[in-house]
């Protein structure tokens, strides 16, 4: 749905005396394509006179002389078109909202996920405005005083069609409501994705990060003390230390002795805070660790 248009339709009658009364109809049609656009013409170059009024469904020479019942048969055809625009955009909504939800498909990355959203915001939006509109046009009729004086055989029938007409409004704002619910429960299956497949991607962030760290600590004490044995041991003969020679027995030796220094330089780096708070303060981190292990005897 493109585009929505908002109209309105009023109904004025004012009797001047019995049988004799001036009659007003207002109704939008600027949102009518031209060739179905409504206008006065249209009323009068058929063979017969229709009623304006009464959307061409009663003859204009044969005129209701009473005003009320006249009131009652005009609101009752306008109602009629009314109830029509109503059921047609509901059905418009309930079509484009499934198709999209029948045929979404769930993105992998939030920042695609973010214009879905806003499509169904925006539907939810218009929606909410499309139910205050006819909540408040129903809650007009509701309060609407049915006098005395429109208790004709006439006035009862157009009665009984204009319920009929608001039974059928209520289904339409029913249908409004689903269609609303209908996208809030797919936001929140949207949402649930989401969360899902960020919990997803933290968790394979998390097992790569932890595979690079188990790749660092071997390259760290494994494959750098090796290359650094292998490394001494290939220079020059003069700039090898005496207990040491280009040997295998020499290579074997001095690797684990590297790799012994790599860890402790790894651990000295890792608790660097501590050594520092002793060097600055042996005397309460002695007293710390006597209080840790008085605690832990106790």
């Amino acid at each position: 749905m493109d585009y929505l248009c908002q109209a309105q339709i009023a109904v004025c009658i004012t009797p001047i005396g019995e049988g004799i009364w001036t009659g007003y109809c207002f109704v939008d049609t600027y949102f009518q394509s031209k060739d179905e656009r409504q206008c006065i013409e249209d009323y009068c170059d058929r063979g017969m006179q229709l009623d304006p009024f009464t959307t061409g469904k009663h003859d204009a020479e044969l005129p209701i002389l009473d005003p009320d019942d006249y009131f009652l048969t005009s609101l009752e055809c306008q109602l009629l078109v009314f109830k029509d625009e109503w059921m047609n955009t509901a059905q418009r909504f309930k079509q484009r909202v499934e198709t999209y939800v029948d045929g979404f498909e769930f993105a992998l990355a939030s920042k695609e996920s973010q214009q879905p959203l806003a499509w169904l915001r925006h539907a939810r939006r218009k929606l909410t405005e499309l139910v205050v509109c006819l909540e408040t046009t129903i809650d007009c009729w509701d309060n609407f005083t049915y006098p005395d004086h429109m208790q004709t055989r006439y006035g009862r029938q157009s009665m009984v069609s204009i319920e009929q007409t608001f039974a059928e409004v209520r289904n339409c704002l029913k249908e409004l409501y689903n269609i609303r619910t209908l996208c809030d429960e797919h936001e929140r299956t949207l949402n649930l994705h989401n969360i899902d497949e960020q919990y997803r991607i933290s968790r394979m962030q998390a097992q790569v990060a932890e595979s690079t760290q188990v790749l660092s600590c071997f390259l760290l004490y494994v494959v750098s003390p090796i290359t650094l044995a292998a490394a001494i041991l290939s220079m020059q003969e003069e700039a090898i230390p005496d207990f040491l020679g280009p040997t295998k027995l020499s290579f074997f030796l001095l690797t684990p002795m590297l790799i012994l220094l790599v860890s402790l330089v790894a651990r000295l780096v890792q608790h660097w805070d501590k050594v520092q708070l002793y060097m600055s303060h042996p005397g309460n981190w002695v007293q710390g660790r006597k209080r840790d292990v008085n605690l832990g005897i106790v």
